[in-house]
């Protein structure tokens, strides 16, 4: 009796052992397991990202939407498969960027002019705040410009960096460009995010012919960035340039 008493507990904490070293087996085979089903999933770049971040969410790939068709096919410029997807219920404005999808595609003005018929709208942003015009003048597209200011599209609007096409004009080393634009107002002096004028930009890239149109429209040489250093001293190797454009008066 006094042996069947002790030896109770002591084979019961052999099951209770056992039971606990095959349950951490489970969860290994189980962790194991995880990751090999994880493995095997074909997964998109967002699933990637999604398992990098740890939150173990899968993406199941879906069809393309009639929204998803059209702006493919503004991007290519194919006007046929346009029209036919918004017969099938898809809306121009149902994505913001639907007229700059146009006007980074093909480069084809009447295409652009027949999304514009059908109500895209001129001023309409993409993701990172730039709209048609600051993407025709970026282009160097002067003849998209032209078209997209007589549709009344807002010259002063920038994207989320401050940037107004202006900026982007002189990005593109377009000078009609960038006359157009200061006919239509835009503002020579306007700073973007980092203090940043056309006049600092023109002078960074050596563009004298650039420099001498931001000047005579009344560019302000002694406006300064947000590090505090005016046009002449952005132009990197070639000082002379912007010292000499950058002290008339």
């Amino acid at each position: 009796m006094i042996h069947r008493i002790a030896a109770e507990p002591v084979f019961a904490l052999i099951l209770g052992l056992a039971a606990l070293g095959f349950g951490c087996d489970q969860n290994r085979a189980g962790k194991v397991e995880e990751t090999a089903l994880v493995e095997r999933d074909p997964v998109s770049s967002t699933g990637s990202i999604n398992q990098a971040l740890g939150t173990g969410e899968r993406v199941i790939p879906r069809l393309p939407t009639p929204q998803d068709q059209l702006l493919i096919a503004i991007r290519e410029g194919d006007q046929e498969a346009a029209a036919r997807w918004l017969e099938e219920g898809a809306r121009l404005n149902g994505d913001s960027a639907s007229l700059v999808a146009g006007v980074r595609g093909k480069g084809n003005l009447p295409f652009v002019d027949w999304l514009v018929r059908q109500g895209a709208s001129v001023d309409a942003p993409d993701a990172s705040g730039r709209t048609p015009l600051s993407w025709a003048a970026g282009r160097g597209s002067l003849d998209e410009v032209e078209y997209l200011l007589e549709q009344g599209a807002d010259v002063a609007k920038a994207d989320r960096l401050g940037r107004t096409p202006l900026h982007f004009a002189v990005f593109s080393g377009e000078v009609p460009v960038a006359e157009r634009l200061l006919a239509a107002s835009a503002d020579v002096n306007r700073q973007d995010a980092l203090g940043t004028t056309a006049l600092m930009y023109a002078c960074s890239k050596n563009q004298s012919q650039m420099v001498q149109a931001l000047r005579a429209a009344g560019a302000d040489p002694a406006l300064a960035d947000k590090l505090g250093r005016t046009a002449s001293e952005r132009a990197h190797g070639n000082d002379n340039l912007c010292k000499v454009e950058s002290s008339a008066r």
